[in-house]
């Protein structure tokens, strides 16, 4: 546990690693302004599109339109350019997407490689080392909260399918657990705490449901990480309790811990994880440590334990221990809440889940009359001024809470004085870094399209398809809000003009991503945490950043491309496309339909962000927020490539939130095969401002083409 201690100089040290490397170029745009007529005159390549009366509207209203379509990766349209001799838009959207695959396989085959069997050997070892502490004690307070601590780690045991012999009172407090993880049972009272637990939580989804491993992987560390030891708790009516033995389960399971001598196997398992998400948000078994070594003496014995004045003193002095940021809402009305772990008390996880800022949010922006927020809410406070007005005027959020905006604009305030160094503390706040970079508008000098509340729109879903994917990839980790209320080539001989395309010119974008990689690298790499050849292709990626950001460099000053420039342009739907089965497959040469996983070809990914318990009459029901990305779809923009304008065509997110019922938290095969069903819900309503009604059609005209490849 003395690494934890020395990872922020860790973090800080990286920071500057990476400030050094990458400083943010000072481009004054040079691009004179421009429009297209209602026939689209302008567009030199028209005759390569058959466009629809609302495609043409949408691209002479905003110089851009997005159109659904059924890509399963975002790759795709680039290779499909080329075949058909398109000209290409480079978005920032698949430059993300890339980012995503490389953060979440290499977590993946972390858990999968490393922390699976270290948690493995701290369990067995845990068990051993509780069942011996249950043996020794002697006074019945002591004994009962040996036993319940016994039967924790007899459950862990059995999520990881190990055989386990235990007491018979135990082993029942065993089984009562299990059929309650199993079942996913909402909020309910099991046999090791005397409040509730949130078993729903218990669904393996994010990656966790590719392999068995990584799903009993799921289950043990959602068992570590969401169980409280707290030591007071509120019951039905809202009445507060203090609870000794919990308290005394709290006490012991630290005693264990470190009479097992099992806190490097912790620090193993705890610590590569704050790399990717940061520091758990409750009370860790090492600042439990500090208490009673204070009040019990250091490295006190099992008889000490008994003391009762210094008991009473452990039990007072816990509820003033650190407490979490991520904390719980609830409200009593008519007593139907079970029992639950007080939210204003301090509470000790075996392996906790993270602090997450924007799960912070979600949780102060939500209240008894606005029981669901939104994926706005987290743009707004990061600084997006079209998310607030979508909130605001579009949503009226203001109108269902009279408490909303002070609130917002508190947090708004706060997090606008974060440092650099703060935002890019470890790999989870940095990737929130780039999306916030994304929420900015553009000024004189950009190109036309980009300057223009359907282009911020755009960004917004860019923004938070990127957040949602974050989510996904780091669902075990993150702690969520909760708040509750009981109510090929071509056959020609002459080849023709090699199409010219045009790179999204987001230099702050690039710059930020490019940032988050190097530090992915320098965090990761030297400790052991990503293979060499993870890193080297992590490397091919920086350069394409690099080239990204040098592009948009040169057209937002007129410099003309050279034609090396525009063929690489033209072929990076293959790099990206090479780079993303190299990652899924784990450094393997495989096509796309040789992937292991179905699942893992589709870029739909889902996450459940936010819990909400709410049976007031006409309230929203027992539902979780689901975020969601779905199949990528088209956008086509109108571009000024040397002094003419063409309409070119690249791939973007499409985004998705909706609420779902508690009992079936979304897994990505779920999602995958509702878009597939078309039973997905309709996308958020402001996303009409940009993209169009009607369903995808082919709107390129067939040409014989030579791919050049």
């Amino acid at each position: 546990m003395k690494r934890t201690l020395g990872l922020f100089i860790l973090f800080f040290a990286t920071y500057l690693i990476v400030s050094f490397q990458v400083c943010f170029a000072q481009i004054k745009p040079d691009i004179k302004p421009y429009r297209v007529s209602d026939d689209l005159k302008e567009v030199a390549n028209l005759k390569d599109f058959s466009l629809s009366d609302e495609t043409k509207n949408l691209l002479v209203k905003n110089l851009f339109v997005v159109m659904p379509a059924e890509h399963e990766q975002p790759f795709f349209v680039y290779e499909d350019n080329d075949y058909r001799g398109i000209p290409s838009f480079v978005s920032v959207d698949s430059v993300l997407h890339v980012y995503h695959l490389f953060f979440d396989f290499t977590l993946r085959r972390l858990e999968e490689e490393k922390l699976m069997p270290l948690t493995e050997e701290f369990t067995r070892k845990l068990l051993i080392q509780t069942t011996q502490t249950y043996k020794k004690v002697q006074t019945r307070q002591l004994k009962e909260a040996a036993l319940k601590n016994m039967a924790f780690c007899g459950v862990a045991a059995r999520l990881l399918e190990f055989k386990v012999s235990l007491p018979e009172e135990a082993t029942k407090m065993v089984e009562t657990e299990i059929n309650l993880i199993k079942n996913h049972a909402f909020i309910d009272v099991g046999a090791i705490f005397p409040y509730a637990i949130d078993y729903s939580q218990f669904v393996p989804r994010g990656h966790y449901t590719r392999t068995e491993a990584l799903k009993k992987y799921f289950y043990v560390m959602m068992w570590y990480g969401l169980s409280p030891f707290s030591p007071r708790y509120r019951d039905s009516s809202g009445s507060l309790y203090w609870t000794p033995e919990v308290t005394r389960q709290a006490m012991l399971m630290t005693f264990d811990i470190y009479s097992g001598k099992l806190t490097q196997l912790w620090d193993k398992i705890y610590t590569p994880i704050n790399f990717f998400v940061g520091f758990s948000d409750d009370i860790r078994p090492d600042e439990v440590k500090k208490l009673t070594d204070k009040i019990f003496g250091k490295n006190a014995n099992l008889t000490s334990f008994t003391d009762k004045k210094k008991f009473e003193n452990f039990m007072k002095s816990f509820v003033n221990l650190r407490m979490p940021e991520i904390k719980p809402k609830l409200y009593w009305i008519a007593g139907e809440l079970p029992p639950l772990p007080d939210p204003e008390t301090p509470q000790l996880r075996v392996l906790g889940q993270r602090y997450i800022p924007d799960s912070e949010i979600l949780q102060e922006l939500c209240d008894i009359n606005r029981m669901i927020p939104k994926g706005l809410d987290v743009m707004a406070v990061l600084g997006s001024k079209r998310a607030e007005y979508l909130l605001d005027e579009f949503y009226k959020e203001p109108e269902k809470w009279k408490g909303y905006l002070p609130k917002r604009n508190e947090l708004k305030e706060r997090f606008s004085k974060l440092s650099e160094k703060q935002w890019t503390s470890n790999l989870y706040w940095n990737w929130l870094w780039v999306i916030k970079g994304l929420l900015k508008p553009f000024g004189d000098g950009y190109p036309s399209f980009m300057c223009s509340d359907a282009w911020q729109d755009k960004c917004l879903q860019t923004a938070l398809s990127s957040w949602s994917q974050l989510r996904h990839d780091t669902i075990l980790y993150a702690k969520q809000s909760f708040i509750a209320a009981e109510c090929g080539g071509g056959d020609e001989d002459e080849e023709p003009p090699r199409p010219k395309g045009y790179v999204e010119p987001n230099i702050e974008a690039y710059q930020r991503l490019l940032n988050l990689a190097i530090q992915t690298r320098n965090l990761l790499e030297p400790r052991g945490l990503m293979s060499k050849q993870i890193s080297d292709k992590l490397k091919e990626f920086e350069d394409m950043l690099i080239f990204l950001k040098k592009i948009s460099e040169k057209e937002l000053q007129n410099i003309p491309l050279t034609s090396e420039e525009y063929d690489q342009i033209r072929l990076i739907g293959s790099t990206m496309d090479y780079l993303a089965r190299w990652v899924i497959a784990g450094g393997k040469e495989r096509e796309w339909n040789e992937i292991i996983h179905p699942s893992d070809r589709n870029m739909a990914c889902i996450a459940d962000v936010h819990t909400g318990y709410d049976s007031k009459q006409e309230g929203e029901g027992t539902v979780v927020l689901e975020e969601g990305v779905g199949n990528s779809f088209e956008i086509y923009v109108v571009v000024p490539i040397e002094g003419k304008l063409y309409l070119t065509r690249g791939p973007v997110f499409s985004y998705y939130e909706f609420t779902h019922p508690v009992d079936d938290r979304l897994t990505d095969e779920k999602w995958q095969m509702m878009l597939e069903e078309k039973k997905a819900p309709e996308q958020p309503e402001w996303i009409r401002f940009f993209t169009t009604k009607e369903g995808k059609k082919e709107i390129i005209i067939p040409q014989p083409r030579y791919s050049g490849c």
